[in-house]
């Protein structure tokens, strides 16, 4: 997890709105914001921002982490008499986080720049160094942490040199549509947990797809070596790498049926074999073992 933004709705002439009046003057723990804004009339609105790694300490978030943040957060609050529940969700990111050396990680974006322009109702937009999909309510990306930082003029330190980051973002319209059609309060329990952050990262495998990265030929050798696959079958997986890597996943979408596309992203995957291959002669890199967050086949834990 990243950033976990919360709020409270209150009316200042409530004898109890001074809690959240005194919350912004109260010091916050590393990684903690508070702050008041103005609604319509005389409503206000008190903010809680965290950004999760700050607080946690932690690389990728875990029970412990989360423990500690509630902890924290709850710690902080009690000093004007609030706790954490007092307030409501309104975004949360989730990520998983992982070092490759800069090569590679150029290379890992630059291949995947083969994803259509839209995949789980978002659109790819066009930023650099990263992969980017967006629509209102969520956002699905990867990028280099450090590159990042310094196109911001933000201060690197050593912890993100080299720190790529795989996330999706939650907005406020998509937390509102989970209470809305499955009845999900934006509460810290329903939403700040390990099992919703596996959900997110392990249901956006549209933009984030199993399978190691090869170049064609090595993605090829594994193809013709397989014992299982016809060798029809197999020229028409080699053809498909190479009409991906040409031209996208949006063009083998184009030439084929959609029952055949699915069969053929199921049998590269069997073989784990990435539909998107790495280019010859890219920075020299032939090989990216797959590091996207994924599950064990029990217990929700990333590996």
């Amino acid at each position: 997890m990243d950033t976990i933004s919360t709020f409270a709705v209150y009316d200042p002439t409530d004898g109890n709105a001074t809690q959240y009046e005194l919350l912004p003057s109260v010091p916050a723990p590393f990684g903690c914001k508070a702050w008041l804004h103005p609604l319509s009339g005389s409503v206000m609105c008190c903010c809680v921002k965290l950004q999760v790694h700050n607080v946690t300490g932690e690389l990728n978030t875990t029970q412990s982490g989360i423990n500690h943040m509630r902890a924290t957060v709850d710690n902080w609050l009690a000093q004007v008499g609030l706790t954490i529940d007092d307030f409501q969700l309104s975004r949360i990111d989730y990520d998983y986080n992982f070092y490759l050396p800069a090569q590679v990680s150029e290379v890992l974006v630059e291949t995947m720049q083969q994803l259509p322009q839209r995949a789980m109702s978002m659109s790819k937009a066009d930023f650099p160094h990263s992969v980017y999909f967006l629509c209102k309510s969520r956002h699905a990306q990867l990028y280099r942490k450090d590159k990042e930082r310094r196109e911001k003029g933000a201060k690197v330190s050593p912890s993100q040199e080299g720190l790529v980051r795989q996330e999706v973002q939650c907005h406020a319209s998509h937390v509102k549509y989970w209470f809305k059609h499955y009845g999900l309060t934006r509460t810290w329990g329903n939403w700040v947990t390990l099992e919703r952050e596996a959900h997110y990262l392990t249901h956006a495998k549209p933009i984030f797809p199993a399978g190691d990265f090869y170049t064609l030929d090595k993605a090829s050798a594994i193809i013709q070596a397989d014992p299982t696959l016809k060798q029809l079958e197999k020229k028409k997986l080699i053809d498909s790498l190479l009409l991906v890597q040409n031209s996208g996943i949006d063009a083998l979408r184009a030439a084929h049926a959609t029952n055949t596309v699915k069969k053929y992203l199921g049998q590269l995957e069997a073989l784990n074999v990435n539909p998107m291959t790495i280019k010859e002669n890219l920075w020299g890199v032939d090989f990216i073992a797959n590091p996207f967050y994924h599950l064990q086949a029990k217990g929700g834990v990333a590996v």
